[in-house]
């Protein structure tokens, strides 16, 4: 978990001093494809508040950094989900701009969420995702931008 967490660490600091969403022509494998396709059912269940779906996708050290530095662990995300679904804060989450590398095991997508509901806002986000047991699970979650 050490060398993940340094790697993306050292993304979040290459997302940070370059654009990778402004780049002309990204060439999307076949894995990242299926990833950026997987992504938007995430958003759907997150907005469905699927626990049973969601708690399938995320790892069981997954971590979910707010852009205000709060920290969520699994359990935690999962509850600001159903609390959400709950009170109707959220009317549509909507992906946009993604991108994704992969490395090995370890892929990295980036993108932007347009968030309506109460408020409406927009956050931009960078996912590490690792093959584990033949999944793709989602690791880690970080707001860099917005929200």
């Amino acid at each position: 978990m050490q060398v993940l967490k340094i790697l993306l660490l050292g993304l979040l600091g290459f997302v940070g001093s370059s654009d990778l969403m402004g780049q002309e022509s990204v060439t999307v494998t076949p894995t990242v494809a299926a990833l950026l396709e997987h992504e938007r059912h995430i958003a759907e269940s997150v907005l469905a508040g699927d626990l049973a779906a969601l708690d399938t996708v995320y790892s069981a050290d997954f971590q979910f950094t707010h852009g205000s530095g709060q920290i969520q662990t699994k359990t935690e995300w999962l509850t600001t989900v159903e609390q959400a679904k709950a009170s109707e804060l959220f009317t549509s989450r909507l992906l946009r701009d993604q991108v994704g590398e992969l490395h090995g095991d370890v892929a990295v997508l980036e993108g932007w969420i347009d968030v309506r509901g109460n408020p409406d806002y927009s956050v931009r986000y960078v996912r590490l995702y690792q093959l584990r047991g033949g999944r793709w699970l989602m690791v880690s979650h970080r707001t860099v931008e917005g929200g």
